[in-house]
């Protein structure tokens, strides 16, 4: 099966909601009464997207979230110069003061202890430099969502533009966002996932500090200079559709027949890992998305499903499907995590199923998956 702890790193990066980046330098947003034009909120979502390749800033961010009942925060220093260079220094919490990672173009290095040296080859640091482009799938997410922007009282002494993106189908997330009016900077996104009791999880991301223009390039020349590059830790072929994937890739493959209402295939990657080899799937709704991963799995191999707690069983013909909850799920479910995991096999194909939508309907999915040969 695929490793519990690996997914959950894997979760955070694919769901993580952060997008700092402002749109046009020296061009102000139209300012907005109360508008749903559709061609102006499409205009809008677009220039937020490619905001950071147009202007130069420096600021602090502030990212706060709620794990096991207790209240999180990160805090970072980032200077940004556009199109395509940044460094973030990380501030806070202690032990990951100081710790650093430069970009320019697709090339990455960091800085850091030989204790957390690891830890940046799971991606995560470059997810955060890429900025996560939520709105990448604008027509998924005005097909799925209600969009709204509208003025609202200054943030950090800045006139802003309120976002406002609320679900058309039930248990999906909403979120909110202040865009700087002058510069088109996301100042603060809030991001409420589906179904956490009193606000438990909501995530914010936001600005404490923002200012306009170029930083000090001896910023950046010193950073790169004192900083290593990052390894890759794995090659992935990424395909756009089922058909692609199918002429070059050898092997069985799993397919669901049935999708949570309003998501799409997004794009599929193989990865190799460790002489393994690992299909990602993910489906997106325009905000939020369902990741499945599958490989082929060794038949001694179920001894390392001792810590799972099995919840069903389906036997059809020469189908043996078996769905697996991890106990160690079921100890986040009880501190309201939003993600839910499904595990489980059919024949040698080990699969998980990551989501941030209702059980059921992720249920439904992992049950609708077949075969193709």
């Amino acid at each position: 099966m695929l490793n519990f702890n690996r997914l959950t790193i894997l979760a955070g990066i694919i769901f993580s909601t952060a997008i700092w980046g402002p749109i046009v330098e020296g061009k102000s947003l139209k300012v907005y009464t109360v508008s749903t034009d559709s061609v102006a909120i499409d205009s809008l979502l677009m220039r937020i997207t490619h905001a950071s390749e147009n202007i130069s800033y420096s600021g602090v961010h502030q990212r706060f979230v709620k794990h096991r009942g207790q209240r999180i925060e990160l805090r970072w220093q980032e200077n940004h110069w556009h199109p395509d260079r940044t460094v973030v220094i990380f501030l806070s919490p202690k032990d990951q003061r100081d710790l650093m990672t430069v970009l320019q173009g697709d090339q990455i290095k960091y800085k850091c202890n030989q204790h957390k040296d690891r830890t940046f080859h799971y991606g995560g640091p470059e997810e955060l430099l890429k900025n996560g482009k939520i709105f990448k799938e604008i027509a998924l997410l005005r097909r799925n969502y209600f969009v709204e922007a509208f003025p609202r009282q200054p943030f950090l002494n800045r006139p802003t533009i309120s976002l406002k993106v609320t679900p058309r189908h039930p248990g999906r997330p909403a979120l909110h966002a202040l865009i700087d009016a002058e510069s088109g900077l996301l100042l603060q996104v809030k991001r409420s996932p589906v179904g956490m009791p009193n606000d438990s999880l909501v995530i914010i991301n936001q600005f404490v500090e923002f200012s306009p223009g170029k930083p000090d390039a001896a910023i950046f020349t010193s950073a790169w200079s004192d900083s290593k590059h990052l390894k890759k830790s794995r090659k992935a072929k990424i395909y756009t559709d089922l058909d692609a994937l199918l002429t070059s890739y050898k092997g069985r493959v799993l397919i669901p027949k049935k999708l949570p209402a309003g998501f799409a295939l997004l794009q599929i990657k193989s990865i190799q890992r460790r002489r393994k080899s690992y299909l990602h799937f993910l489906y997106g709704d325009g905000l939020t998305f369902i990741s499945l991963f599958q490989n082929r799995e060794n038949r001694d191999s179920s001894h390392r499903r001792g810590n799972q707690q099995k919840y069903s069983r389906d036997n059809k013909g020469d189908k043996d499907r078996e769905s697996f909850r991890s106990k160690e799920n079921q100890k986040k479910d009880e501190h309201h995590s939003p993600y839910v995991i499904i595990r489980g096999k059919q024949g040698n194909l080990a699969y998980s199923i990551i989501g941030e939508i209702p059980r059921t309907e992720l249920d439904e999915m992992a049950e609708s998956l077949e075969v193709i040969e």
